[in-house]
């Protein structure tokens, strides 16, 4: 049994459609956590969990918003790596995801963490990367014992966004749920074309060489 960290942007709607079909047991997980495109971002999952017949949880971690530093979160304050990065975050996520998959008996917790892009120059953020994913699982197991074991399962994490959008071209429906994704941090209907994430979007697309169905 599985539950996938979800937030209806491309990488985790295109990892939800890839497990799908052969996962019997399939939850997706939901955070709000004082994002600023949280009402965007809510209503495309909700789209897009309907159109699979995905069961929807959603789980209220609004207490970051007291911690982070992050123009994500609206903050005026923002860390060095990205002004929307926002430190631990998949710390937190993973925790309380394998907390959310232990309650439900589930062994295993899926996340979208993917490389963004094959620029060379392209500096990954900490807690997206194969050896961070891989020490997590680490750490979850460790601080569990021997009552439970929670497999951290990351499809992505050494491919690039334009992988993931080529991919998508294959997977039997998925390129439907595309035009449901929201990657853009704004709260708008239509993406503004200009932040972090519309820009990563957009780069994907011109690597992968298909255009972007929402632009």
């Amino acid at each position: 049994m599985y539950t996938i960290l979800f937030s209806g942007g491309l990488d985790s709607t295109v990892c939800l459609a890839l497990l799908k079909p052969f996962v019997r047991n399939l939850t997706a997980l939901f955070f709000r956590y004082g994002q600023t495109n949280v009402e965007r971002e809510l209503e495309q999952v909700y789209r897009i969990c309907t159109h699979l017949n995905v069961p929807l949880a959603t789980m209220e971690l609004s207490f970051m918003q007291q911690l982070a530093m992050s123009q994500l979160m609206n903050q005026s304050d923002s860390m060095p790596i990205s002004p929307n990065w926002i430190p631990l975050r998949n710390v937190l996520f993973i925790t309380v995801g394998s907390m959310y998959a232990i309650k439900n008996g589930m062994t295993n917790v899926v996340i979208g963490a993917t490389r963004a892009t094959s620029d060379p120059t392209w500096v990954p953020t900490p807690d997206c990367t194969p050896e961070f994913l891989s020490k997590m699982e680490i750490t979850v197991n460790e601080a569990l014992g021997r009552e439970f074991h929670i497999n951290i399962i990351a499809p992505f994490a050494e491919v690039t966004k334009a992988h993931i959008i080529k991919l998508a071209k294959i997977i039997p429906g998925c390129w439907d749920l595309i035009s449901f994704t929201h990657s853009c941090y704004l709260n708008r209907d239509k993406p503004c074309g200009e932040c972090e994430a519309c820009h990563s979007r957009k780069i994907a697309f011109e690597e992968a060489g298909i255009s972007d169905p929402i632009v």
